[in-house]
């Protein structure tokens, strides 16, 4: 049967994906699940990839705002990567993931990032580490000042934060005791001229670049 690689941007077709969640991500407890795809999901993206109206894998596209060297700009947190069990070792992920890189550049969104379970995963696809979760949310305004890269906390961010924290059992009981960050360059040209850079440079340059600089990421949702 013929599979069909789709863009979900509607409630009713995000909701289509819950019970894949479910079965790929059995530690978030059910009112966690409920609230991420009444909140979160509100303004994200879904990649699936579908047979006979069955989801067989999954890909989320969630947008934050950040600043980076005191410019705002949107990335995306590629989250809930996920295939059913049977169809795995397929190219499932891959296909999503090249999707994914394919609107990223043409909306020149200048990196993603994700919090991986197994690092190895994600490095064949430009991934690398930069840097630890960080697990206290409620930092001062002053000190976000310090890092060149930071999640702005606007309302919208508030909001779903407080959501979270109101739940006895929210997302990341899956993930590593120390979880790492990873990002990759999505649009080079777009990177460089947020970041300042005087020179274009290759997504690996921007990369190495960014490395280097102070990074301060605790959302993991």
């Amino acid at each position: 049967m013929a599979r069909t690689l789709r863009i979900l941007n509607t409630e009713e077709e995000k909701r289509r994906t819950t019970a894949l969640y479910r079965r790929c991500f059995p530690e978030d407890s059910e009112a966690f699940v409920d609230f991420y795809y009444r909140e979160r999901c509100r303004g994200n993206r879904i990649l699936s990839i579908e047979e006979e109206g069955e989801v067989l894998s999954m890909l989320h596209l969630n947008p934050y705002r950040i600043s980076l060297f005191s410019r705002e700009t949107e990335i995306s947190y590629v989250y809930a990567v996920a295939t059913e069990e049977r169809f795995r070792r397929q190219g499932m992920m891959r296909m999503l993931l090249r999707e994914a890189f394919r609107i990223l550049k043409r909306e020149r969104v200048p990196l993603s990032y994700l919090i991986p379970v197994e690092e190895a995963i994600y490095t064949p696809f430009g991934y690398e580490t930069v840097g630890k979760l960080q697990r206290e949310r409620h930092i001062s305004e002053e000190r976000l000042r310090e890092y060149s890269l930071y999640c702005i906390r606007d309302s919208a961010y508030q909001r779903l934060i407080a959501g979270e924290e109101r739940l006895e059992n929210g997302a990341g009981e899956g993930l590593p005791e120390d979880p790492k960050i990873m990002m990759k360059i999505t649009d080079p040209d777009r990177f460089c001229e947020l970041s300042g850079l005087s020179e274009k440079r290759n997504e690996a340059d921007c990369l190495d670049w960014l490395k280097k600089q102070k990074i301060y990421i605790s959302e993991d949702i």
